[in-house]
């Protein structure tokens, strides 16, 4: 119950935080999500809820939603965009896949894999495409369960994520590079 109460005031002060704040760009602002996005299942919470905006319509000129990682070991995640704001927690691994679901010139609320949101300072991230497992899994070498296997993985287990072909990504780890099932992994929603 108390965790539910805070998803509902992170998204109630996220709001008013960008509804107050003059850096804030107007497309942020008509686009901004107003879902609860603990009501979803997890399977489907990665991108549900999230309004798309082209990007044309952005201040970074990239679309929204978009996935980036987390460039520094330790970054902050507030209430609102601004260092003014409460910090939530902090995000502690280099390299963890993100979803950005609104942006300021210099802030970018974040979705995390557990689908809390929080505005992140824009340094502190990266375009880097990582994924990240979501249950022991294997790399094949190619995008079929009846080819070779190039390495297990352990749930959690932050790979690079080189492309994706319907249901299979390639990643590498390493000097390992192979297929992975979509399912298994985070951060590679279509």
């Amino acid at each position: 119950m108390i965790k539910v109460f805070k998803i509902h005031l992170l998204i109630f002060w996220g709001i008013l935080a960008i509804a107050s704040d003059a850096f804030t760009s107007e497309v942020s602002k008509q686009y901004i999500q107003s879902e609860n996005p603990k009501t979803k299942t997890e399977k489907n919470l990665e991108l549900e809820g999230i309004y798309r905006v082209p990007p044309e319509k952005t201040r970074s000129g990239f679309a929204v939603p978009r996935y980036v990682s987390l460039k520094v070991g330790k970054a902050n995640g507030r209430v609102g965009p601004s260092t003014k704001h409460k910090i939530l927690w902090q995000y502690r691994r280099k390299g963890l896949p993100l979803i950005v679901v609104a942006e300021t010139d210099t802030w970018r609320k974040v979705r995390d894999m557990k689908g809390d949101e929080s505005w992140v300072h824009r340094p502190a991230l990266s375009g880097i495409r990582n994924v990240i497992t979501t249950e022991e899994t294997t790399i094949h070498k190619n995008p079929s369960v009846q080819t070779e296997t190039m390495a297990l993985t352990e749930k959690d287990t932050l790979l690079r994520l080189e492309e994706c072909r319907k249901n299979w990504c390639k990643v590498s780890y390493k000097k390992i590079q192979g297929w992975i099932k979509r399912s298994e992994i985070w951060g590679a929603a279509e």
